[in-house]
């Protein structure tokens, strides 16, 4: 999640993966979504995608795409991290699933 200070918090979970079986239990938190916050949800295909470049993609690449597009409507943000893995990927299919979503809390206006 990044506050509308422009500050990313991770949150974090230690249940099993989504779409594993149903015979799972999930703990449930709530966690402030305040105006003005964006909430990214992504899956593992993003972090650990893999291209000709030796390592990941990453969390810390991932942070560093989300940031910069913070004042930017989601979709575009969402077209910009799209871009870099298709830079990153240079070419070579996705070995995996690629989701992510983006959300705001919009604002408060009169």
């Amino acid at each position: 999640m990044i506050g509308q200070d422009g500050r990313c918090r991770e949150l974090e979970s230690d249940g099993p993966l989504l779409g594993i079986g149903t015979r799972f239990g999930w703990d449930t938190r709530r966690e402030r979504f305040s105006p003005g916050d964006r909430l990214v949800l992504f899956s593992d295909g993003v972090t650990e995608a893999s291209g000709l470049e030796p390592g990941l993609f990453g969390l810390e690449r991932l942070k560093g795409v989300i940031v910069k597009s913070r004042d930017e409507a989601p979709e575009i943000a969402v077209e910009r991290v799209v871009e870099k893995l298709r830079a990153y990927f240079a070419g070579q299919p996705a070995q995996d699933d690629i989701t992510l979503v983006i959300v705001d809390r919009l604002l408060a206006t009169k």
